[in-house]
């Protein structure tokens, strides 16, 4: 398929690509603990290990900052954060890049012109699907929620998918879904609707000019957010591949039984992709974000929303229905 509409806002968010592929890591561990189902952490193995790259660039992180640092061996890429959603300095990284090497990268559609000045260094680049970046200050307005203050670590998905967010303090870990039950947690779901939405999105990311699905790159990679796949919980990559390079890393990895994947099809996932990302009082909450003292006030105004203006009685009662039903049936 070729097309030039892939701009955010038009009907083909896809873009020009190769092959529409779903899969995950073969080894369990690597699919549960890294993002969208491991299939990035085994290309950059794969490219280390055959030599096709000297080096990944990969993201770390010294909370509450994020770099990028070039990790030339298998074992350092378990350094690698699996998901990050705040800013990431990319400076570190791109100064320890050394003429005449060859370097894996990973990058969102803004931090390509970051890249111009080592492009001819880049082997292979993966373009990872964004709908926007938080500030950094999210993660602490978020744990403070908790009562956590003394933050080590801040991991943005961990276990599987949709995953948990983990917070490491001197006391252990912490984990707290990412996908919070509207019925069982309503406050974990309030606290984490307040502070990851567009409400707290960079000013770059509110009216994004890149495209989603970064097009230019070897292969686009994100999560698979088709309905079908709902009762997963281990995590899958979706992968768009946009090079022959990338088609033929993936069989390999496939012929190694290091990955397991499967072609999608391009309706389908041009579809998930669309989404509107709308925000209820989108100026209310960007402006209580300005000022520390109204910040936590965010998940009380979307408890509110969420809990006493718009829920949802009508499905509510439906479900009751259901249950009264099945019990007189017993």
């Amino acid at each position: 398929m070729t097309s030039k509409n892939y701009i955010r806002g038009s009907n083909d968010l896809v873009g020009d690509y190769l092959g529409i592929y779903v899969g995950h890591s073969t080894n369990s561990k690597v699919r549960e603990n890294s993002s969208s189902g491991g299939m990035v952490r085994e290309i950059f193995e794969y490219l280390i290990t055959s030599g096709e790259v000297d080096g990944c660039l990969i993201v770390v992180q010294e909370y509450p900052k994020f770099f990028t640092k070039i990790a030339r061996t298998v074992q350092e890429l378990s350094e690698m954060e699996n998901s990050v959603y705040a800013p990431v300095n990319f400076s570190k990284g791109l100064k320890e890049m050394i003429e005449g090497e060859r370097y894996a990268i990973t990058a969102i559609g803004c931090q390509n012109k970051l890249l111009k000045k080592v492009d001819h260094l880049i082997h292979f680049k993966i373009g990872l699907l964004c709908r926007g970046t938080y500030k950094e200050s999210t993660m602490q307005s978020y744990a403070s929620s908790f009562g956590h203050k003394e933050i080590k670590n801040f991991a943005f998905r961990r276990n599987g998918w949709p995953g948990d967010i983990v917070i490491t303090t001197d006391k252990g870990d912490f984990s707290y879904a990412r996908r919070p039950s509207f019925i069982k947690s309503p406050k974990l779901r309030s606290v984490k609707e307040a502070y990851f939405s567009k409400a707290t999105y960079l000013p770059k990311c509110i009216d994004c000019i890149y495209e989603f699905s970064f097009p230019s790159c070897d292969v686009s990679m994100g999560d698979a957010w088709h309905a079908k796949y709902s009762s997963d919980t281990k995590g899958l990559t979706l992968a768009i591949t946009r090079t022959k390079f990338s088609e033929d890393v993936l069989k390999q990895l496939d012929l190694d039984e290091k990955i397991t994947y499967w072609p999608d099809s391009y309706e389908e996932t041009n579809e998930v992709m669309d989404d509107a990302n709308v925000v209820k009082n989108l100026k209310l909450k960007t402006s209580m974000y300005k000022y520390k003292y109204l910040r936590s006030l965010m998940p009380v105004l979307v408890f509110i929303e969420q809990y006493l203006i718009n829920f949802p009685w009508s499905t509510v009662l439906i479900k009751l229905r259901g249950y009264v039903k099945f019990f007189k049936k017993k």
